[in-house]
This record gives structure tokens, C-alpha cells and sequence, in this order.
């Protein structure tokens, strides 16, 4: 526990440092998969390497295909400060829509929408989909809804329960427990199903099974780089 609260403030800055600086993240078989209906639990695997590098945040664009009907997705070149096709072929469309009416172009412009993105590494305690990633460090993807529980725990009004303990692989150290449901949308919206993570919490200290100083040094040593993928 000493040597994570040493690094404690590296970390809890890179949860809200600017958009990453490295080649890009647009996901691989290492993320970790979340399906409706399941409750995940995992530890957060810091970065001791280098602390400062423990979250990634990006800005990710994602649609389905409309000629292969498979979903496609990409981290967006303004997540380095750089132009971005996608982003201006998209106000494009939307220009576009507004002179002529076109309700395709302005399905096809709302495809290529924006959205913000964070990661970091996680072992995984218990994955009651796919038992097999248990034992296994993978990455966490995750949005707003579990960014704000983070923030909450790490430097929030949860800070004294949990601080530098969600980082702790020891039996000091707190789980965090995903919880992943289906709701519907807002008023106006009620036949869109949208995937809710608000029931995610922070658990009290406990140990991970077969934890040992020597495995979390293999733990450390199995995280995958956020940065370049």
C-alpha cells in the first residue's frame, strides 16, 4: 500500500489530465468485454511504471456500416489536437442537411458522431460471462457514467472511504463491482434501450483470491499499454 499512495497523485491526475498524447487506443481482444445483464468485478491495475499513465482518455468515433452492417470504430485525431476527416465529413453532412432537408444525410452525419472514452488496466476478479479472463489483467473501457464513480472514490466525496485503496491489490485494496443493465431512454425516447452502468460501485477492502506480493508483481509487470496500440 505505501508504494501505491507514493504514486497516488500521478494517478489520480491521469483520470483527468487532457486528451493522451501517444500513437492511439481503438481497441483490441484485451478489452474487456461487459454484456448486459452481468455483474463484473475487478481491480484497478495502476501503471507503477509510470503513474502518471495509469488512464488513457480519448475521443473515439463508432457506427455500424451501412454496407457490412458491422460495427466500426477509431480514436479521433482530435484527441492529439490534429484534424479529423471523419469529424469534418460530418459537419459536412449536417451542413448539408440543413440547406436540402435530407433526412439521410443527416442519419449518415449522426453515424460519425463523437464520443469521449477512457481506459485503464484492470485484473479481473470475477467475469461471469467468459471465467476464463479471470486471474487476467484486460482493459477497462469506460464512459461518463463510471468516470463519475471513479472521480467520486479517487478525489471526490468518497475519497476518505476509498482514495489510493481502488489502486491496492492487497487485501487493503477495494473492487470495483460493474454492474451493466438495460434501461430506456428519456421521455419522448421510451423504445430506445440504452446500456446503464449507474449501479457501479466501489466495494469495502477485501483480498483477491491467491494474491500474493510475488503475483501482484506479475499483475504489474502484465498491463497493456493505453497509448500505443
Amino acid at each position: 500500500m505505501s508504494s501505491v499512495m507514493s504514486m497516488f497523485e500521478s494517478m489520480k491526475e491521469s483520470l483527468s489530465a487532457p486528451k493522451g498524447t501517444g500513437s492511439g487506443f481503438s481497441g483490441n481482444n484485451n478489452v474487456m468485454r461487459l454484456k448486459p445483464g452481468n455483474t463484473y468485478l475487478v481491480r484497478i491495475v495502476p501503471n507503477v511504471k509510470a503513474p502518471e499513465k495509469t488512464f488513457f482518455h480519448a475521443n473515439q468515433h463508432g457506427w455500424t456500416s451501412t454496407s457490412t452492417g458491422r460495427f466500426v470504430s477509431c480514436t479521433c485525431p482530435t484527441t492529439y489536437g490534429e484534424r479529423c476527416p471523419l469529424c469534418e465529413e460530418r459537419f459536412k453532412l449536417y451542413e448539408r442537411a440543413k440547406k436540402s432537408g435530407s433526412a439521410r444525410d443527416k442519419e449518415l452525419a449522426a453515424l460519425l458522431r463523437k464520443s469521449e472514452k477512457h481506459y485503464c488496466n484492470v485484473y479481473i476478479v470475477d467475469d461471469p460471462v467468459t471465467p476464463e479472463n479471470n486471474g487476467t489483467v484486460k482493459i477497462l473501457r469506460f464512459a461518463e457514467q463510471i468516470k463519475t464513480k471513479f472521480d467520486a472514490a479517487i478525489s471526490g466525496d468518497d475519497a476518505s472511504e476509498f482514495g489510493a485503496r481502488v489502486f491496492d491489490l492487497s487485501d487493503k485494496g477495494c473492487n470495483f463491482k460493474i454492474k451493466v443493465e438495460t434501461t430506456t431512454g428519456d421521455k419522448g425516447k421510451e423504445d430506445k434501450a440504452f446500456t446503464s452502468y449507474s449501479n457501479s460501485r466501489f466495494c469495502g477492502p477485501s483480498a483477491i483470491p491467491n494474491m500474493t506480493a510475488a503475483r501482484i508483481e506479475e499483475v504489474y509487470n502484465s498491463i497493456h499499454d493505453l497509448e500505443v496500440m
